[in-house]
């Protein structure tokens, strides 16, 4: 399975001569990226979207302040919802194309890979102490597998998008 996504970094997001960005990913790697954003936007459309799997795209205001949690989590949460719901809509919309993304869709191409992620890490119960040394021909290791796929590919296109972000000058103009 891993060797279906080795690729050169350079070669997975590029950008044309438009300036927009085409994504280079295997077709596999698209179909469950696709596969993934559907059955995630069914769960949060539906009664359960308080899954423990959707536990980490559920963020909280505090830990440690119920009330402050409570008020956040009323005046944030749909809103946090629709949003993953509108990005994993275009994940789904580009998993069957190889149409370019502008900079805006691939921002929220990102936001959506990066919230599959966090539902593969709330499932997998991912910590900072999770061993990563996988064998990727150990049919076990491939849900860490697919949640390392995942992290990598929304680093790399953070890395594409935060090239093409014009740097925010200092009040002294530096």
């Amino acid at each position: 399975m891993a060797e279906e996504y080795e690729q050169s970094y350079s070669e997975v997001v590029t950008r044309t001569s438009g300036g927009k960005y085409e994504l280079n990913l295997p077709d596999g790697l698209l179909e469950l990226l696709g596969f993934e954003a559907r059955e995630l936007t069914a769960l949060i459309s539906g009664p359960d979207s308080n899954h423990p799997n959707l536990m980490r795209l559920h963020p909280q205001a505090s830990l440690n302040d119920f009330e402050l949690a409570s008020e956040f989590k009323s005046m944030a949460d749909s809103q946090i919802l629709e949003s993953h719901k509108e990005a994993f809509k275009l994940i789904a919309k580009f998993s069957n194309s190889i149409e370019p993304l502008t900079h805006e869709e691939l921002d929220q191409y990102l936001r959506g890979v990066n919230a599959i992620r966090l539902a593969i890490g709330s499932a997998l119960d991912i910590s900072d102490q999770t061993d990563f040394d996988l064998d990727p021909d150990d049919e076990g290791a491939q849900p860490l597998f697919l949640y390392s796929v995942f992290t990598s590919l929304a680093s790399l296109i953070t890395e594409v998008l935060l090239e093409d972000t014009p740097e925010i000058e200092d009040e002294d103009g530096s």
